[in-house]
């Protein structure tokens, strides 16, 4: 930042040269008849009490609005004071008094230059060799003001030189020379100039500024300082020295004297853009960056095409954390300045804060030829190319940025990322190991090794670097706090608490100490100490947005869905750009079956962050949530373009585009998934059904074997056989593998397969139930595979038994919805009044699940209180419109409960759909008792 800060300076510099002329121009400003305020207003312009004679002419003009003489002294005082456009409107009103050119023209074009109307008082200058010899030398100097001010130095000093020729001692035009030879460099031709003024007035103020701001730009800065003290000895209150002092402040970076020289000349004259632009950069090197974007947006306002104003704002705004805003600013300065190195670097952080690597890189590459010597932008350049994927390239800007800077611990530990990130563990291992020696960053390099030790398997390795740490700074709770997070990964959750502890008591307001407690709390399942010290946190850092979701996560665990959203929602307003509670909140009213509310919010936060991964897998989720597949397509197209080595990226797209049926597009991104990570069995699945699907069934076979072949000791591959097969009518093979994979790794969920397979190829109860059994005995514990069981048990007719199993299950687990279902459907059926108890308790603890719901109504009906159960059965219609069975339950409520009608309606729909389903025949003759009806 100090590039922008410096060519800010210089800006302002240029800025307050080419300005200086309009300070010359700009000078201070009862009942009696009109003669007599005009008298009075002459006293006091006099006097220099310029407010005081406004008052007096614009009496006399009440009086006498033709008056010439009140207009012409009013037009005077407002050009003294600087307010061109008041000037402006009484000179014109003067002209059309009759007031002749000569007494009008040249006064028009200083009210029109204090505007900075360059165009407009070019053209009321006209062509100055026609005008009277007294009005000819200041006019040329006019139009030479108005040249510069449009930025056109070789006209304005043509102008000049012009002036000079008809008045060789006119102050302006020489010092307008000055101004432009300061602008273009050519420092001999404005000492020359600055000599000569000097010579026809040795205590002008504007000359002896100038003569400050040419030490300054020579870099004779003790003869710049005592040039502005010259003129503010005699004038404490003149802006244009004041500036001087302010930008000379800004040169040796004394920070609070630009504040203070920037706030006199804004007091001096409250509309000075170039003092407010000086007070915000004051701010912003004194690290008050709200202050400083405060007055810039005022600055702006007023003067909006000033590009060092919409560069700084960039910079402020970026220091602000407001990366949007900063983008937005900074867009915009590239725009009209695309060459900007400064500009160019400043974006590319932004867009790096943003998630943004691969743009960061795009607008780095230009400028990348320039990097040699440049420290930070090779480190910005590393930065994004690694963001990018790109990590040789990263490497190499990093290895060149450390060089420049071997003692920068971040640049090592960023250059060690690099290594890792391409493959070169002991490279980067070996960088880190070196960066703790250098003793800069040593916390981020120690994090890192830890890390990378872990992920290597060399355990002791990473205790052996927190353990170090802790031996050399005994008293810092950060290491501490290190070790015990490197305890609690490993395990050991006694050694994390002790350390945690310990961080806590060398500082009890060390929050991440108080924070991990937590964690271990709520990871030991002790709840009410977990919240406790979640909020301790609070009382500690009150606006502490992981505090706040870690009691949003003890809201949901406790089926409090409303008391976690309350806690994401305060997130949220917190920290509005935040994205954890954003994305937290879209997923709990996904939890909470609030699809449109969920994508709602999921498109507010894509707008805000269109190309960030985790937002558009979020978004993609609600999406398909929500029934928006073309939304969900774009999002997951999109991902693959933001993450294209993301190999579940390319597995969602591939699994949707199935569904939608873009067959051959669903194969191509499922191989890429493969490709990414060839041990993706999920994407293996899915493509090889895709393959059955389409005719391929030796490809898809294929598929299973690789499966089986990359792990011979896992399920998955002979799973994935057993689909195929059972797909392809091969029941006998289908249930070979599906056994197969259940000796390898047994699953309630292959046993159940298995079920279903030798079911369809004819299997005896006997010999399913025994395997079963068997089964069951060598995995006690296993609830899932009970449930599988009862289940088969159930299909058998052997319900007694199946009861028996249940409630076995509901010893182990009181809390188990489908046990609970299950048992309430069973004892229904059986007439068994227990049924309402367990239905009522399944439904009390899955309250919007369709199963529990039916079963719970369809026992009331049963029991004789249809009207409780057709309320019930009518939600569960509602969200389950196809089941044809719960359709019958509500039809037979209906008749119970006197609508005879209605119920016929569904009976003759559940005869339309020719849907088989249990209550088939009961529903054709409860059709025929109740009658047909009319058609």
């Amino acid at each position: 930042m100090d590039a922008v800060v410096h060519r800010s300076g210089r800006c302002v510099g240029a800025l307050l040269i080419a300005l200086l002329g309009t300070a010359l121009l700009a000078g201070c400003g009862g009942r009696l008849d009109a003669q007599g305020h005009i008298d009075r207003a002459k006293t006091f312009i006099t006097k220099g009490e310029a407010r005081a004679a406004v008052i007096e002419l614009k009496s006399a003009l009440q009086q006498q609005p033709d008056n010439r003489t009140a207009r012409s002294l009013l037009a005077d005082v407002y050009l003294k004071g600087g307010m061109g456009a008041e000037a402006e409107k009484e000179l014109r009103r003067l002209r059309k008094l009759g007031g002749t050119p000569a007494m009008v023209r040249l006064r028009l074009a200083r009210a029109l230059m204090l505007q900075r109307k360059f165009k407009d008082v070019l053209e009321t200058l006209g062509d100055p060799g026609r005008l009277p010899a007294d009005q000819r030398a200041r006019a040329y100097y006019l139009r030479g003001e108005a040249e510069l001010g449009r930025g056109k130095t070789v006209p304005a000093a043509a102008q000049y030189r012009r002036a000079l020729a008809v008045d060789p001692a006119l102050m302006g035009a020489h010092l307008g020379l000055v101004r432009i030879g300061l602008l273009g460099d050519d420092y001999p031709l404005a000492r020359k100039q600055l000599d000569e003024a000097l010579r026809l007035d040795p205590e002008d103020r504007q000359a002896w500024v100038l003569n400050g701001e040419y030490h300054m730009e020579a870099g004779e800065r003790g003869r710049a300082r005592r040039a502005f003290e010259h003129v503010l000895k005699k004038d404490p209150q003149y802006v244009p020295a004041l500036l001087g002092m302010a930008r000379l402040s800004l040169a040796q970076g004394d920070a609070p004297a630009v504040v203070r020289y920037a706030r006199q000349a804004e007091k001096a004259a409250p509309g000075s853009l170039i003092a407010r632009y000086l007070l915000a950069l004051g701010y912003y090197n004194r690290h008050e960056f709200a202050k400083a974007n405060s007055v810039l947006l005022t600055v702006l306002n007023g003067a909006p095409g000033h590009l060092p104003t919409v560069l700084l704002l960039g910079a402020t705004n970026y220091a602000l954390g407001n990366y949007e805003q900063a983008r937005m600013y900074l867009n915009r300065y590239l725009a009209a300045k695309p060459d900007s190195v400064p500009a160019r670097k400043l974006l590319a952080a932004v867009r790096l804060k943003i998630h943004e690597p691969k743009r960061a890189l795009q607008l780095l590459q230009p400028i990348a030829a320039g990097a040699s010597k440049d420290r930070a932008l090779l480190a910005l350049l590393g930065e994004a190319a690694f963001g990018a994927g790109r990590y040789a390239e990263a490497t190499s800007y990093l290895k060149r940025a450390v060089a420049a800077a071997p003692g920068n611990g971040r640049l090592r530990t960023q250059l060690a990322l690099g290594y890792l990130a391409s493959g070169d563990t002991a490279a980067g291992i070996r960088e880190l190991e070196s960066t703790l020696k250098v003793g800069s960053d040593v916390h981020g390099a120690a994090g890192l090794l830890v890390r990378t030790y872990l992920r290597e398997g060399r355990r002791a390795k990473a205790l052996e670097v927190a353990q170090g740490l802790t031996r050399k700074e005994p008293k810092n709770p950060a290491v501490w706090n290190m070790l015990g997070a490197l305890n609690l990964v490993l395990g050991h959750d006694e050694e994390a608490g002790a350390n945690f502890e310990r961080a806590v008591a060398l500082d009890p307001k060390y929050v991440l100490g108080v924070l991990n407690l937590g964690r271990l709390d709520l990871r030991a399942g002790r709840s009410d100490r977990a919240r406790a010290r979640f909020e301790q946190v609070l009382k500690l850092d009150p606006a502490n947005v992981t505090a706040m979701i870690a009691l949003a996560t003890l809201r949901y665990r406790a089926h409090d869905l409303d008391g976690a959203g309350v806690w994401l929602t305060k997130a949220h307003e917190t920290a509005p750009k935040a994205l954890r509670p954003r994305l937290l909140l879209v997923q709990l009213r996904l939890a909470k079956r609030d699809a449109p509310g969920a994508m709602d919010l999921a498109r507010e936060t894509l707008a805000a962050h269109p190309d960030n991964p985790v937002v558009l897998s979020v978004a993609a989720g609600a999406y398909l949530a929500g029934g928006d597949t073309t939304s969900a397509l774009t999002a997951l197209t999109h991902l693959t373009e933001v993450a294209p080595r993301a190999a579940s990226a390319w597995y969602r797209l591939g699994d949707l585009q199935v569904r939608l049926g873009e067959h051959k597009r669903a194969a191509r991104s499922l191989a890429k998934a493969l490709r990414l990570r060839p041990d993706f069995n999920l994407a293996r699945g899915v493509l090889a059904l895709l393959e059955a699907q389409t005719g391929h069934a030796k490809e898809a076979m294929a598929l299973a074997r690789e499966a089986r072949k990359r792990h011979p000791d896992a399920a998955f591959g002979y799973e994935l056989a057993g689909d195929l097969d059972l797909r392809a009518g091969r029941y006998a093979a289908a249930a070979r593998a599906y056994r197969t994979g259940y000796e390898k790794a047994p699953q309630a969920g292959l046993a159940a397969k298995w079920y279903a397979a030798e079911r369809r190829r004819g299997a005896t109860r006997k010999t399913v139930l025994a395997t079963l059994r068997a089964w069951s005995k060598a995995r006690p514990k296993d609830v899932a595979l009970d449930l599988v069981v009862a289940g088969v048990l159930t299909d058998f007719g052997q319900r007694d038994t199946a009861i028996n199993v249940y409630r076995g299950i509901l010893k182990r687990e009181p809390k188990n919805v489908v046990a609970l279902n299950n048992l309430a459907w069973l004892y229904s059926e059986a007439g068994n009044p227990q049924a309402i108890r367990y239905a009522r308790e399944a439904h009390k603890l899955a309250p919007d699940q369709v199963a529990p719901m039916d079963t719970l109504g369809w026992a009331l009906v049963r029991r004789g209180r249809a009207k409780a159960g057709l309320a019930l059965l009518r939600q569960a219609v509602e969200k389950a419109p196809n089941n044809a069975e719960i359709r019958y339950h509500r039809a037979v409520a209906l008749v119970k409960t006197g609508n005879p009608g209605a119920a016929r309606r569904d009976l003759q729909t559940l005869m339309k759909s020719k849907a088989d389903f249990p209550s088939r025949k009961a529903a054709e003759k409860l059709l025929a008792q109740i009658g047909q009806g009319s058609r």
